[in-house]
């Protein structure tokens, strides 16, 4: 890695292949408040500082792309210029007060949020497809208000949610409020609350969640979570005298640091560490602090259960080495013949880096293969189906930026058998993949191809695929083509291969391929509540309790592709 004057990272360099390097650098222009930073680019094997000015890609004439921001006196970021803007997913907007067209916009001053005569800091952004947002931060930097709108300009107007959240003396939230300010038709409920409750030392004692209910959590004196119930269900844990976890069960833990199951529970889980279940101690198996045994139960009504049970064996560097798994049913499933028992072992070369992975049942051979690895960087270059670590079933290549451009398919001769091939945009997003066969499999044509293209913030606004048939197999292989819209929460509300795709939303987005259905037609309508209930009906109107699925979190999450 290498700084400036300032101590600031400037460039970093690391090994990607035996031949070349992947580089990153970051220009700082402080006298246009400016800075970009190039997406990783492959050059040929050094040692010394890269010019920015005359780097290229492999050392040829193509010069890395990457993204610029446009930052304030503060260092706070105002605009971004990503190496997707000016191309058809990515047109650009315009951000006030700046010249050109760009990714993303930021602003930063005083005001007041919907419905709270106090004064915050807020940051108001607006994204690649005129979504806004604007975010209130009181004076010891904790967000209160995050406002979502369906227009971007005013931010006292065009409200469609409002997140607010209150916080206790030592900074916890304590209740997250979310409204939707736009119900829709049937709309059962306009806001919900989530409220948290905690003990003088900071730790979650409550949560009362409008979906999961009354959740609450009990410690021991070392802070170690003991139950957590949720309605008449309790989870107890027991911990031995080094704080592991020896027992889950169904009810209260014992405290006494033995680590034992309670007595009339139901263990869940249970522990083993440092007693050798494989191998032999201090020859074959190294043991100590680490887990050797995992046993798994489930309890059905009729009051019948079932065990997995596992088993682990280590190497001295505390590496896991072998596992097996056991499973045992009730005897009312009549099952006649013993289960068998599966083991897996794993070798590893002296990086640390798995190789060899091979498996067996009741001791009968199962598969082996190994991971092939550059000798000089340690990069994955392929899998072999031996334990000599040589590629003989399929190697790896990368493209100019480090990604994987290409896995070469062999046969068991050693001859081509099929090529799978990946494109990336300027973003370095996955658009498409294609797979062909090769002189070696007595096949020729294509396998399969997809191909995928983005909103301007990075959804996924349409999807094309397309499979070869398989021999005599009617009715396989064909194509299909899906489109995917999305409203101006960046929520998906539609997605489909035929019929009457809706009209974009002001602040949304739809895929613009002509859609294909393949012989078998899919549609989804999804109708949002703003605090995230959501109505799912397959082209049918809404109706308010047909699969109604409630999702609500401290946190909430935009979308940030197709959810189907």
């Amino acid at each position: 890695m290498f700084y400036d004057s300032a101590g600031r990272a400037v460039e970093t360099r690391s090994p990607l292949d035996i031949n070349n390097d992947l580089v990153t650098f970051t220009i700082y222009n402080d006298a246009a408040d400016t800075t970009f930073t190039s997406v990783p680019f492959r050059v040929p094997h050094g040692t010394g500082w890269l010019d920015p000015n005359t780097a290229t890609i492999d050392g040829g004439s193509v010069k890395p792309t990457g993204t610029t921001s446009l930052v304030d006196p503060l260092g706070r970021v105002m605009a971004t210029q990503d190496p997707a803007l000016g191309s058809a997913a990515e047109p650009g907007i315009t951000c006030s007060g700046q010249n050109g067209t760009w990714t993303s916009c930021a602003y930063y001053a005083y005001g007041q949020a919907s419905g709270d005569s106090q004064n915050y800091g807020y940051t108001e952004t607006v994204d690649g497809n005129q979504q806004m947002s604007v975010a209130f931060t009181d004076v010891l930097g904790r967000t209160r208000y995050v406002q979502s709108y369906s227009v971007a300009g005013n931010s006292g107007a065009n409200i469609t949610r409002k997140t607010e959240t209150q916080f206790n003396a030592l900074g916890l939230p304590t209740a997250v409020i979310v409204k939707d300010l736009t119900p829709q038709s049937g709309e059962d409920t306009a806001a919900v609350t989530t409220t948290a409750t905690y003990d003088d030392m900071g730790r979650l004692t409550q949560l009362n969640d409008p979906d999961r209910g009354t959740i609450t959590d009990t410690y021991d004196a070392g802070g170690r979570a003991l139950t957590v119930t949720s309605g008449s269900h309790t989870v107890g844990s027991s911990y031995d005298l080094l704080g592991r976890v020896l027992c889950v069960q169904d009810a209260a833990p014992t405290t006494d640091g033995s680590g034992a199951c309670s007595s009339g529970s139901h263990p869940l889980e249970q522990y083993t560490y440092g007693v050798s279940k494989l191998g032999t101690p201090g020859s074959t198996d190294f043991p100590t602090g680490r887990m050797t045994q995992d046993i798994s139960t489930t309890y059905y009504p009729d009051g019948t259960s079932s065990q997995s049970t596992y088993q682990y064996q280590h190497d001295a560097r505390g590496q896991l080495t072998a596992e097996t798994m056991q499973l045992s049913v009730p005897s009312s499933w009549n099952v006649s013949t013993a289960l068998p028992t599966y083991k897996e072992t794993q070798a590893y070369n002296d990086d640390g880096q798995a190789t060899t992975t091979q498996t067996t049942v009741n001791g009968q051979p199962g598969f082996t293969f190994s991971q092939a690895y550059d000798s000089t960087t340690g990069t994955l270059t392929g899998l072999s189906n031996n334990a000599t670590g040589v590629a003989n079933l399929a190697s790896v290549s990368f493209e100019g930026h480090g990604l994987t451009s290409a896995i070469n398919y062999q046969t068991t001769t050693g001859t081509a058998l099929a090529s799978e091939q990946f494109g990336y945009d300027g973003n370095l997003r996955a658009t498409g993949a294609t797979a062909t066969w090769q002189s070696g499999s007595g096949s020729t044509g294509t396998v399969y191809s997809e191909n995928r293209s983005y909103d301007p913030i990075g959804n996924v606004s349409s999807k094309s695929s397309t499979y070869a048939a398989v021999p005599g197999q009617t009715g396989s292989g064909g194509s299909e083509t899906q489109n995917f819209c999305y409203n101006e929460l960046n929520q998906l509300t539609w997605a489909g291969n035929s019929g009457t795709q809706p009209a974009t939303t002001t602040g949304g987005s739809c895929g613009t391929a002509t859609a294909q259905s393949g012989g078998s037609s899919a549609l989804s309508v999804l109708v949002y509540a703003d605090f995230k209930t959501r109505w799912r009906n397959n082209g049918k109107p809404p109706r308010p309790y047909m699969e109604r699925l409630i999702y609500f979190s401290l946190l909430i999450f935009p979308s940030t592709g197709p959810l189907l």
